[in-house]
């Protein structure tokens, strides 16, 4: 359903720049790795646009991250039901 990770980043990186380097190289290996996956990502895209960025160390709840999947699918369902 979703992935939730951390990442230590110098003061002055920039973050959208870093989660899209993350997000290109893991789109590789998912695909290369689990290449059925293909069939429900035509465009070759795994990953959700956009993405959700905290400061700190506690993890996001469940709950959160769900409304936020979801709020995100009512905004953009034509970019995540293709």
């Amino acid at each position: 359903l979703y992935l939730q990770w951390s990442a230590l980043l110098p003061v002055d990186a920039c973050i959208a720049d870093m989660v899209q380097e993350i997000k290109e190289r893991t789109n590789i290996l998912i695909f290369a790795n689990f290449p059925a996956l293909l069939r429900d990502h035509l465009d070759g895209e795994f990953w959700m646009p956009g993405y959700f960025a905290v400061s700190g160390s506690q993890l996001l709840s469940n709950r959160f991250i769900n409304d936020t999947i979801s709020l995100f699918r009512q905004i953009q369902p034509a970019q995540i039901h293709d």
